[in-house]
């Protein structure tokens, strides 16, 4: 019995990891219309038949996005699209379609919702696979931009998906937010833009025509909010960091009640133009001591501009 069901398991083993060929037809388009094909689609699964089509008419994986699950052709079996575009790479077919026509495709991605493959989440996804995979060159992701005058071929700007692409050798290795935004001021910008906006305001009042600083001052507080341990009761705190503009200064709050470090200098820088000097002890043995002021909340810096402490006029609520 228990040679029978060794062989039994092994058969099955056989079965399910040997390559099979599936009678799909395969479209791309040429000029103004779409022509089939004359390739063969196998594979272990479904994933690799499909790698194995795109890999025939010249793609990677990581250069196409898929639209599988859906449509109103039922024998289409998938399109799939070029990435961070609408442009159609390659359709593939049930063995019943010999020709296949514009209008049939685009009654089939009637109501297929491009918006969600070019969210940032996705196209992070993307950017990341490629980068693992060494799957992206300068060459078709300027083509996909349509960029075609670039001199510097060591980075792409795309303003479309917000983001420096960064090359070596060819090869995409990098990329950053395009308008300088780290990770969780992009967060605010995409996910809350009515907070962004807010901290851009209170940034521009005091930075005016300075967009470096701006930005550089939604950095540090969307990256301090970032950071926030969940263990930190916010709700019973966070009004003594409120300023009268609505914002919350989250960098003096991680400073305060997470012991993060700051210099007198770095202080100064983020709350430009909103600080008090409150006042400037001196000691005949050389102690020096300054305390500062911003909205509800005193803090003192050693002469070598390191941080002391902290103390607030206001009580925190119950």
């Amino acid at each position: 019995m228990k040679r029978k069901l060794l062989l039994i398991s092994f058969m099955l083993f056989l079965i399910s990891s040997q390559i099979f060929s599936i009678d799909w037809n395969v479209f791309i388009l040429n000029g103004h219309k779409y022509v089939k094909k004359q390739i063969v689609l196998e594979g272990e699964t479904i994933r690799e038949v499909y790698a194995n089509a795109v890999k025939q008419v010249g793609y990677n994986m990581d250069e196409v996005y898929f639209y599988t699950f859906g449509g109103k052709n039922k024998h289409i079996e998938t399109v799939a699209f070029k990435i961070f575009t609408q442009e159609v790479a390659l359709i593939i077919t049930d063995s019943s379609i010999e020709f296949i026509t514009k209008e049939i495709v685009s009654n089939h991605l009637s109501d297929f919702d491009y918006s969600f493959s070019f969210g940032d989440y996705e196209i992070k996804n993307k950017l990341n696979d490629g980068i693992k995979n060494r799957s992206l060159d300068y060459e078709y992701l300027s083509s996909v931009f349509e960029i075609s005058n670039n001199l510097d071929k060591s980075i792409l700007t795309i303003p479309k998906i917000g983001y420096d692409l960064i090359f070596e050798n060819g090869i995409l290795v990098s990329y950053k937010p395009s308008d300088g935004l780290n990770k969780s001021a992009l967060y605010w910008k995409n996910d809350t833009p009515q907070t962004f906006e807010l901290y851009k305001i209170v940034a521009q009042k005091y930075w005016r025509e300075n967009s470096s600083m701006v930005i550089n001052e939604i950095n540090i507080q969307a990256d301090a909010w970032g950071r926030m341990p969940v263990s930190l009761n916010k709700d019973k705190i966070i009004d003594l960091f409120r300023s009268p503009e609505g914002t919350v200064n989250y960098k003096l709050l991680q400073v305060v009640y997470n012991n993060e470090k700051i210099t007198l200098e770095e202080f100064k820088l983020i709350n430009y133009g909103r600080y008090e000097l409150i006042s400037n002890f001196s000691s005949a043995n050389g102690y020096k001591e300054t305390t500062y002021r911003v909205d509800n909340t005193f803090y003192s810096f050693s002469k070598n501009g390191n941080f002391l402490n902290s103390y607030s006029s206001k009580t925190i609520g119950k």
